[in-house]
């Protein structure tokens, strides 16, 4: 899916640690809404930018290659595709009343709120473990 990040979707409620901003927005093809710390340190974000987000499970991969580090040696995986990955595990959801539900994702202090239609996102477990992916996109008007 695509976002794209404006200048008011930048750290809204002010900026709260030097090396980390929150993004928000709502993207394209699925309309998740998001809120996304990111460690700018080691990824900048420009505003008025357009970002292809992925959120992928493990699936089929035993636990001991499931870890950032074993699967980023290996050769032809989806993070070749991408600029910044992080990985994490699913700690809350809400679930709403509009068939929608909102999953929190904890990636090592950095956390991701993803809201969207719930057979979307049911499939995301408490405990489960998630990669975030991204990269900068180009957009075709």
């Amino acid at each position: 899916d695509t976002i794209m990040i404006k200048e008011a979707n930048i750290n809204k409620d002010g900026k709260h640690f030097d090396k980390v901003t929150r993004i928000s927005g709502k993207t394209e093809v699925y309309e998740f809404n998001i809120v996304l710390d990111i460690n700018t340190d080691i990824y900048p974000i420009v505003k008025d930018e357009f970002y292809k987000i992925c959120i992928a499970t493990p699936v089929g991969m035993d636990e001991e290659a499931s870890d950032y580090y074993t699967i980023v040696e290996s050769k032809n995986s989806l993070f070749d595709e991408f600029e910044y990955v992080m990985i994490g595990k699913v700690y809350r959801y809400e679930i709403h009343e509009n068939d929608t539900i909102s999953q929190y994702i904890s990636f090592g202090g950095l956390v991701l709120k993803i809201t969207g239609d719930v057979k979307y996102l049911k499939s995301l477990e408490v405990d489960s473990k998630v990669f975030f992916l991204m990269k900068a996109a180009v957009k075709h008007y």
